[in-house]
């Protein structure tokens, strides 16, 4: 039996560490909003942060705000003392990226410009973008949205109401071209990947915006689904993953699965969503789960505990 004061002991210590560490990464985010704010008054921009974005004044972005969570995961990765180089890089990408946006709008009027530059891009869906004024659908799997973007050379941006009608298209037919051209322009890496004994996942990756939208065609992608589907998740912009399902799922391999994605989301850049989900007959399931440090909880649909029918 545990010694009682030992487990006491480390408890406390466990809690200390924590406390550590949330007052590190609360003191990390001030500097980082800081600089952010410093870096912009320095081009002579007026900016607030408002939560997990910075609002700039309208003759600067069209909606208003942009969002700081990839910018953050990518300083929280980095030194401190790299942080001043890291957001400066950034905001000189995007306003040359904005810059470059006003010389090809003309062109982009014309669909015939524009259709093959039509992609389909995955979200979650309380993300700042279904706020914006997008073209956007409710995605496949339950939690997400799917939001018609441009894959120009230099930047990806939003398509706008505007822009549809202009080009005259039924939405339908804009979303099936979209779709289309990511399967046609995007092929990610496939990693086969053993995350305990017996279990093997597959995860497709690529540094595109793109690549959690290849969850759609996991169909496609041989060993990826089972004779009852797939344990799938999408926790980040360039990562899919997929588990093929041949017999019912075990409680722990749910947990180590859901590890996994909700780690790699974490992590970033491009958190999408820590979300299971069950693919099977065509659609998506989600797959109820609640994991804490020391707990496990799996709750998903009867019908996916159910054995296949033999015969």
């Amino acid at each position: 039996m545990p010694n009682p004061l030992l487990v006491i002991v480390l408890l406390v210590a466990i809690v200390v560490i924590v406390v550590v560490w949330l007052r590190r990464r609360a003191s990390g985010r001030e500097a980082f909003e800081r600089l952010v704010t410093q870096d912009l008054a320095e081009r002579g921009i007026s900016a607030v942060i408002e939560g997990d974005a910075v609002a700039l004044p309208s003759d600067y972005l069209e909606n208003g705000t942009i969002g700081l969570t990839n910018l953050w995961q990518t300083c929280a990765d980095a030194p401190p003392a790299a942080w001043p180089d890291v957001i400066h890089l950034h905001f000189e990408t995007l306003f040359a990226i904005l810059r470059d946006q006003q010389g090809v709008q003309e062109q982009l009027a014309d669909f015939a410009f524009a259709a093959p530059l039509l992609r389909l891009r995955l979200n979650a869906a309380d993300s700042r973008e279904e706020k914006a004024q997008l073209v956007l659908r409710p995605g496949a799997l339950p939690g997400t949205v799917g939001y018609l973007v441009l894959d120009l050379p230099t930047f990806v941006r939003s398509v706008s109401e505007g822009e549809v009608q202009t080009w005259g298209q039924e939405e339908d037919v804009l979303f099936a071209r979209a779709l289309d051209n990511v399967w046609m322009q995007l092929q990610p890496e496939i990693h086969r990947l053993e995350f305990a004994p017996g279990f093997t996942c597959t995860m497709l990756s690529d540094e595109s915006f793109f690549t959690a939208t290849h969850a759609l065609f996991l169909d496609r992608y041989p060993g990826c689904i089972g004779e009852r589907g797939a344990l799938v998740a999408v926790p980040t912009r360039d990562k899919v993953l997929a588990h093929a399902l041949e017999e019912p799922l075990s409680d722990e391999h749910a947990r180590i699965f859901a590890l996994v994605a909700r780690e790699l989301a974490e992590r970033g850049p491009g958190t999408l969503t820590t979300r299971l989900y069950w693919l099977h007959d065509g659609a998506f399931t989600e797959l109820p789960y609640d994991l804490t440090d020391d707990d496990f909880t799996f709750s998903p649909p009867e019908a996916f505990r159910e054995p296949v029918p033999v015969g």
